[in-house]
């Protein structure tokens, strides 16, 4: 059985089994490889998948040859920690800083 890999808007990786739906939709967008066989990508799509400088990236490559790049975060943004994260606007938080960061918030206000 053939599986699909595609990355969504929300940096996830997702398995697609043959004769579902493609969430993925063509952007129109071509590029090309540069001498070092760099590729850029788009500033839209950057700021969609939540991408700045100096981000890092993991690559996949799907059966059938297909590249997929997805944005690499391990972890809490702050602690590092891989465990008991939750995504917020393309980040991940640990639930240790998040009572951290709760606690901050109420001292401000």
């Amino acid at each position: 059985m053939e599986i699909q890999f595609f990355a969504l808007p929300d940096s996830m990786l997702v398995r697609i089994p043959p004769g579902e739906v493609n969430p993925v939709k063509g952007t129109g967008i071509v590029r090309r490889l540069n001498e070092l066989g760099s590729v850029s990508i788009p500033k839209e799509m950057r700021k969609k998948m939540h991408m700045e400088e100096n981000d890092s990236v993991e690559i996949f490559v799907g059966d059938d040859g297909e590249i997929i790049l997805k944005k690499y975060q391990p972890g809490c943004i702050f602690c590092g920690e891989i465990n008991d994260t939750i995504a917020h606007r393309g980040k991940r938080i640990c639930g240790s800083c998040l009572e951290i960061v709760e606690r901050k918030k109420d001292e401000i206000s």
